[in-house]
């Protein structure tokens, strides 16, 4: 199936969806590791990051366990934009806090704010390289900002 604008794409049941050359392709769920865990999300950032590399923008919701983790962590690794929901906003804050957790992160958002930040990187006049800069700026500030806020501890 060609990956059309402005539409919403279900997985069913017992399926796996990945993108390969713009075509949205539905695999058969299998086993991925020794525990017989599926990681749908991963799966499908994964091939997002493969096929789109520095234009792939991957975003985490509100949600359980770690699913989406792996995933943004390649699509960050391509270049691409790793974002995610504000943990305080969602119902279930686990999928959001474990993507936070990796510190590979863009931007930590409320869904709101999460849709107009992907809207501007879509239709921004920037070319990738600058947006890249803006972003890596961005995540150096981070860093910095988190070392500093870094609990100090102390023994009595």
């Amino acid at each position: 199936m060609t990956l059309e604008p402005n539409s919403i794409y279900l997985i069913p049941p017992g399926k796996n969806l990945v993108v390969n050359d713009s075509q949205l392709q539905l695999l058969d769920r299998e086993e991925r590791n020794r525990y017989g865990l599926n990681f749908p999300i991963d799966i499908f950032l994964e091939s997002l990051a493969k096929n789109y590399a520095d234009r792939g923008i991957g975003v985490i919701l509100s949600g359980t366990g770690s699913d989406g983790t792996d995933g943004l962590r390649a699509i960050n690794e391509a270049g691409g934009f790793a974002l995610v929901q504000e943990p305080d906003t969602a119902e279930f804050d686990g999928m959001p806090r474990t993507a936070i957790a990796t510190g590979l992160v863009d931007r930590i958002l409320s869904p709101k704010d999460l849709s107009q930040v992907i809207y501007q990187l879509v239709r921004s006049p920037l070319d990738t390289l600058q947006l890249n800069k803006f972003f890596l700026v961005s995540q150096r500030a981070k860093a910095v900002l988190r070392y500093s806020l870094s609990p100090i501890t102390t023994s009595l």
